[in-house]
């Protein structure tokens, strides 16, 4: 398993953890906390370029605006 944070990725604060096979992500409701199960793909459902397909989830900006 792999810890992936993206930089330049969207808000809120999230983190994917990458599996053989399947991914997670996890908003981290930062600063107060705690990291909460967002989504998860499996190798089944990526799309034909090989990323995951992803679904609307309602979320708003990361609590930290020094973020």
């Amino acid at each position: 398993m792999r810890v992936v944070i993206y930089p330049n990725d969207h808000r809120p604060a999230h983190v994917h953890v990458i599996g053989p096979g399947c991914e997670a992500v996890f908003d981290l409701h930062c600063p107060e906390g705690p990291p909460e199960l967002r989504e998860t793909t499996t190798s089944r459902e990526r799309n034909w370029a090989g990323s995951p397909m992803r679904w609307p989830i309602p979320s708003g900006p990361c609590a930290h605006s020094g973020e």
